[in-house]
């Protein structure tokens, strides 16, 4: 077992106690690291790999809360009937559900600054694209949308994006595969959605947000044989 495995099976193990509840605080990084027999980079590096699945909130100074008690995902964190097609497909049903209201609400209420950080966020983004740097790629893409969710000022909503988003890496998987048209056609969702923010234009923003992950999803069909979920499929029928 890798040492990160062990790190975070012996802290699955501390959250299914009984007396575990949740937004109870996790031990230190110092007793998870005695009690995993592993160094405290690696306990660090298990802890956020628990964040980014939506089980752990890590606050910076006060420590690691659990947000998270579900069997199936303690489960599926210890690698028992894992389904990573399944995991990707759940990830965009949900993004699809929230994203696009998001974004919506952020219309209504996003500043000049913002939009002028938007504006040199994507500068970056199509340099990133054009040099075909999948790691800038993403890391542009994740700062471009949340910017946009936290324009929404509802810390629930941005708490909830930001995990989903951290999942986008099986989109930037693939952007080397892409052709020129779609590649064109991904970087035309991000202006098109700049402008309606500078809009305010709400009803436009929500329905380009849709079509981008729908178009994001057709493309994951098309490079990794992704199976969709019925509601996606659905969806794209439409």
């Amino acid at each position: 077992m890798k040492k990160e495995q062990q790190a975070i099976k012996k802290i699955i193990n501390i959250i299914a106690s009984d007396d575990f509840l949740i937004g109870s605080t996790l031990p230190s990084e110092r007793k998870l690291s005695e009690l995993s027999n592993v160094s405290r980079n690696t306990v660090r590096s298990a802890l956020h790999k628990l964040e980014a699945k939506g089980i752990i909130d890590i606050r910076p100074n006060s420590g690691c809360y659990l947000l998270c008690k579900d069997r199936n995902i303690l489960d599926w964190l210890e690698n028992n009937n894992i389904d990573p097609i399944k995991e990707i497909s759940d990830f965009i049903e949900a993004r699809y559900f929230f994203e696009p209201y998001v974004i919506f609400m952020a219309a209504k209420k996003i500043n000049k600054n913002t939009i002028h950080l938007l504006g040199e966020c994507l500068i970056q983004l199509s340099q990133a694209l054009i040099s075909m740097e999948k790691e800038a790629v993403a890391r542009k893409d994740e700062q471009f949308r949340r910017l946009i969710y936290c324009s929404s000022n509802n810390r629930f909503l941005i708490f909830t994006m930001s995990h989903l988003i951290k999942n986008n890496q099986y989109f930037f998987d693939i952007i080397d595969l892409l052709t020129d048209i779609e590649k064109d056609g991904i970087f035309a969702d991000y202006v098109s959605l700049l402008n309606g923010l500078k809009q305010k234009n709400a009803f436009l923003v929500k329905k380009i947000a849709e079509e981008n992950i729908l178009r994001m999803s057709e493309l994951l069909v098309k490079y990794q044989n992704i199976k969709l979920t019925e509601f996606i499929q659905e969806t794209m029928k439409m």
